[in-house]
């Protein structure tokens, strides 16, 4: 029992550090999406949930900081299908999320609201399911 409970504490504070979230986010979006054929280099996660090659940060359409967090990811126009991860809620010093002009579909991840950090986020042309303004009414 103790090694659950320190497993699940050990798992969250790797994801609340920001440690595993870029990693896990880049292959949840890999597996998500098409965004590995569309891209014009090559995206590769392995079954660990590790980018191997080459690293987030070193994707064209995303921007970092010195110490390797994620600031900016742009999409727009990449004809992306798929969904958006919920882990995209891992990427704690996210700035600016732009995926305009895609055919992504799904909900839109609840954890979207954990990214405290979002000035940013441009969903817009994309085939999101929509969400009632008025609970109840249709």
């Amino acid at each position: 029992m103790y090694q659950v409970l320190f497993l699940t504490f050990l798992k969250s504070f790797i994801i609340i550090s920001g440690i595993a979230g870029s990693d896990d986010f880049a292959c949840d979006f890999i597996r998500a999406t098409d965004i590995a054929q569309k891209s014009s280099q090559a995206l590769i996660c392995d079954s660990a949930n590790v980018v191997t090659d080459p690293p987030i940060c070193e994707w064209n359409f995303v921007k970092c900081n010195s110490c390797g967090d994620v600031l900016d990811i742009n999409v727009d126009s990449f004809s992306l299908y798929g969904s958006l991860p919920s882990s995209i809620g891992y990427l704690n010093f996210l700035i600016s999320f732009s995926a305009r002009k895609n055919y992504l579909t799904g909900n839109l991840p609840t954890q979207i609201g954990l990214l405290s950090n979002l000035i940013l986020l441009d969903l817009s042309s994309n085939s999101f399911f929509r969400f009632r303004k008025h609970p109840g009414k249709y």
